[in-house]
């Protein structure tokens, strides 16, 4: 399962995928991100991991590759070390709540795939939204009444209850539609690095060309191929 967790309220996102895979925990990433910033988030997001294989893996390039990227959401990921960080308590916890109170005492209903789902996804349910919590500032409060109680005392306009539509869902069987409705973020990413560092590659063909099929099935549908050139090449468009 891929858990992103609040630190301040314990609300968890999570997907469930059979493998463990950085393509996959990006896309995932990206999925919760653009979905807080669905609801009005308008503040900057901060994701903490650890560096095992379906993070980054300690890789200080992909790390810098996916903040390039997120950087036009407003989200910067960072990597900490899970031998010594407390942050690393914080989801641990979480998954022992996952295993004493979901996974160990009906793990005798787990009769099919299609089962698991339905019932993982009444737990996430509960857990966010009814279950009690009695962690450092939560007072017996469920995730989502914690956000409440945040949203009410900054007087934050949050449409909150669209985190009820949260999809939860098998990631390896979207990833295909992830990466389609995501590749808009990745092309401008590499259009905007490229263009401040080698400009002058688009003023030859070939080299635009390579660069452009690169990314083909990565261009939002309603961009002209105009418009995708006169944005390399800096122009008004």
């Amino acid at each position: 399962m891929f858990n992103i967790i609040n630190v301040r309220t314990r609300f968890r996102f999570v997907w469930i995928s059979d493998k463990k895979d950085s393509t996959i925990w990006f896309y995932f990433l990206w999925l919760v991100i653009q979905y807080l910033r669905r609801i009005w988030v308008d503040w900057e997001i901060k994701i903490w991991f650890d560096w095992w294989v379906e993070f980054t893996s300690g890789d200080g390039r992909k790390l810098r590759k996916w903040n390039e990227i997120f950087m036009r959401l407003w989200a910067e990921c960072y990597v900490y070390d899970s031998r010594k960080d407390p942050r690393k308590n914080l989801i641990e916890r979480s998954h022992l709540t996952d295993d004493v109170e979901f996974l160990v005492p009906f793990s005798s209903k787990f009769t099919s795939r299609e089962e698991f789902i339905r019932l993982s996804k009444e737990w996430y349910g509960y857990y966010n939204f009814k279950r009690p919590h009695y962690g450092i500032w939560m007072w017996g409060k469920s995730p989502y009444e914690k956000l409440e109680e945040i949203i009410k005392e900054r007087r934050l306009k949050i449409d909150i209850e669209k985190l009820k539509g949260f999809p939860y869902m098998e990631l390896d069987k979207n990833i295909d539609k992830l990466m389609v409705i995501s590749g808009w973020l990745i092309i401008m990413s590499e259009i905007e690095k490229t263009k401040k560092i080698t400009r002058w590659v688009f003023e030859d063909r070939k080299r635009y060309i390579d660069f452009i099929y690169r990314f083909k099935d990565l261009i939002p549908p309603w961009w002209t191929w105009e418009k995708i050139v006169n944005y390399l090449l800096g122009r008004k468009h």
